[in-house]
């Protein structure tokens, strides 16, 4: 099983956004790359992402090592619906809007693949076969379906004509199947690969499904609909729909299964346009990130890509742990993102990075923000946590005492502790009678005197309160 994959949300106007699948909670951002999002892969190995978007050059392929994008990427004019690796990786797949409406990528170095048909019309889907033979293409127009052999990427003979427009395609892992969305009758048309016939006995669906995905055992097929519940689950055995799944708020856009199976992401409009399943009994996990748009397309790491991250704590003076609203701002000030915490988190980024973390206070009589500077890389992940502290407000309390050496000088330092905390609140000089005072929080402390040419002193705890 593979807990620790990157699951990769992203969509219209939402940027990109990261779900660690060992802390679904937290929502991963920082990669610079900013699109409104149509589609996304990752390549069999996980050395690569590529993603389907509306500018630029419609195709960003990034290097999960350092999230660096890849300067020899094809340059692609119309919006890319979709795209697909091969399984052995050898190619990339791209369908769009307009002109041939198909590239295939040759991964080694990046170059276009000569000889590929155009398809007729707007392309939405792709997929390729477990065994690298065929590249399924779901379109517009024509039969609505194409079906290449990628041996001369010529078009398979006898492949059945589809009702309506075809949105998307997928081919079960075991290569028996091909599962096509469309629009008009049954609206989901499966079909067996050995001969390319249709397979009788398929559920018909009441609304038209924009994307459609086997889970890495081949046991369901989960669809995004267009209405109704707008999310079908389709157990293969006998292919009859699953009962008791949840309903998406809105019309689901895409779909992926985690490797390991456990888990099923669709991205939506509406809501949190982000739905994250368990598939042992389809109950939606709660507290997931929310993307700030329409989700389009959502991919898991075939392997385990763990990025840079810290533990942070939010806390008030006396320890506790406190509900805050975390600002994240590069070296320059700028803000990033905001979090909030309920007084821990773990803090992840793409990208190894140099921040500083602010939690204001805006409570009235509220002085100052607390503020830490943070660095992630590959070692953060093991330090202890970074504590962010509230500072309090109301009455304090004096505490007092001499510091005198055996010689009769006076001590040179008093430093004060939060005995919880064990952070820093106060530090006084005494003066030329050792006699010194600081006033402090109620609270409890530690309280350690310093004299040149003698070994500290450390005494407490002491607990002090108002009077």
């Amino acid at each position: 099983m593979i807990n620790d994959s990157l699951l990769i949300a992203c969509g219209s106007g939402s940027g990109l956004v990261g779900v660690q699948q060992t802390d679904l909670g937290v929502g991963i951002t920082g990669l610079d790359v900013s699109h409104t999002y149509y589609s996304a892969a990752f390549s069999p190995d996980g050395a690569f992402l590529a993603l389907g978007h509306a500018s630029g050059g419609k195709l960003s392929i990034i290097n999960t090592s350092d999230w660096s994008e890849v300067p020899a990427t094809p340059y692609i004019s119309y919006n890319v619906e979709d795209c697909a690796f091969s399984p052995d990786g050898a190619h990339l797949a791209a369908v769009y809007f307009y002109g041939n409406t198909l590239t295939v990528i040759n991964t080694a170095d990046w170059s276009v693949v000569a000889g590929t048909p155009s398809m007729p019309g707007t392309t939405y889907g792709c997929s390729f076969s477990m065994d690298n033979n065929f590249l399924a293409i779901a379109h517009g127009s024509g039969n609505n379906l194409t079906i290449l052999n990628t041996t001369d990427w010529s078009a398979e003979a006898g492949t059945p004509v589809l009702p309506g427009a075809s949105y998307t395609c997928a081919f079960s892992p075991d290569g028996d199947f091909l599962a096509v969305g469309h629009t008009g009758g049954n609206r989901l048309t499966i079909i067996n690969t050995a001969d390319w016939s249709v397979v009788a006995g398929t559920p018909s669906l009441t609304s038209d499904t924009r994307y459609c995905a086997f889970s890495p055992g081949g046991d369901f097929l989960a669809l995004a609909n267009s209405s109704g519940n707008r999310l079908t689950i389709i157990n293969t055995a006998d292919w009859s729909v699953v009962a008791g799944t949840p309903a998406l708020p809105s019309t689901g856009y895409g779909c992926a299964f985690s490797p390991d199976g456990s888990l099923l992401a669709v991205g939506h409009d509406a809501g949190n346009s982000l739905t994250i399943i368990n598939t042992a009994d389809w109950s939606v996990v709660a507290d997931t990130p929310a993307l700030p748009a329409t989700g389009r397309a959502c991919a898991f790491s075939p392997t385990s890509l763990i990025t840079p991250g810290r533990k942070v704590e939010t806390k008030d003076y006396s320890g506790a742990y406190i509900a805050a609203t975390v600002s994240i701002v590069d070296r320059n000030l700028s803000l990033i993102d905001t979090i909030n915490s309920l007084g821990a988190l773990n803090l992840y980024r793409f990208k190894e990075s140099d921040l500083w973390l602010i939690m204001k206070d805006d409570r009235p009589g509220a002085t100052s923000d607390a503020f830490a500077r943070i660095i992630l890389d590959a070692n953060s992940g093991d330090l202890p946590p970074l504590v962010l502290t509230q500072g309090y407000i109301g009455d304090l309390v004096t505490i007092s005492s001499n510091l005198t050496t055996q010689a009769g000088a006076p001590g040179d330092e008093v430093v004060i502790r939060n005995w919880t905390t064990r952070e820093l609140v106060a530090k006084v000089i005494p003066d030329a009678n050792g006699d010194w005072s600081a006033q402090v929080p109620p609270g409890t402390y530690d309280v350690s005197y310093i004299a040149e040419n003698c070994a500290p002193v450390i005494h407490g705890p002491y607990t002090v309160e108002l009077p």
